[in-house]
């Protein structure tokens, strides 16, 4: 509970004392991601496939130097999985629907000429409606990495953002047997300045 706590407040002092003549934006995004599973070596589970994911999320940005920005929001996927026993009966197939609410907090800088380096926290929560034995509740504190490249038309940002997203490098339920999904794809960004 402490590291959210700081998170929170380093969030805060940020927009308090943050200064810079570059405009805020305010970004949506859609994206289509592959999810996988990883720590898998447990001898009692099932083979588990993950397949696409759509993503969808709002962030807003906020400038604190020339090349570096604050970029916080939401964001919403809903991902897939097959769950096919060890024994590779494929009549006993199930199907995992995973949907996953994230807040990312992410330090967002530019390297070169409308591309930039995205990477931070992210605090998620699993929404699933029905959770499976095979897949653990993805809820807790994990991360975020990307890359962005945007043109700018007027006002608007046009962009894309390959990123791979673990939702729960620290989960909120400590379980011996925990299996992680990850999200590795792209967005298609469209930031509106400010």
């Amino acid at each position: 509970m402490k590291s959210i706590q700081t998170l929170f407040l380093i969030s805060i002092a940020l927009l308090v004392f943050s200064k810079s003549d570059a405009q805020s934006q305010f970004i949506i995004s859609i994206g289509y991601s592959h999810n996988a599973i990883i720590n898998q070596e447990v001898d009692d589970i099932p083979n588990i496939v993950g397949k696409g994911a759509v993503t969808v999320g709002v962030q807003y940005s906020l400038p604190i130097t020339t090349y570096a920005e604050i970029q916080f929001g939401f964001r919403y996927a809903a991902s897939d999985f097959e769950i096919a026993p060890s024994t590779l009966d494929t009549k006993s197939q199930l199907t995992h629907q995973g949907r996953y609410l994230s807040i990312p907090v992410l330090l967002r800088f530019q390297v070169l000429p409308r591309t930039y380096a995205l990477a931070g926290p992210l605090l998620a929560f699993d929404l699933t409606k029905d959770p499976s034995p095979y897949i653990n509740k993805q809820s807790g504190l994990g991360f975020h990495l990307g890359l962005a490249y945007e043109y700018p038309y007027n006002k608007l940002r046009i962009g894309i953002s390959p990123f791979i997203t673990n939702y729960a490098l620290v989960p909120f339920q400590s379980e011996d047997k925990f299996r992680q999904a990850i999200q590795v794809g792209a967005s298609l960004t469209f930031g509106f300045s400010l």
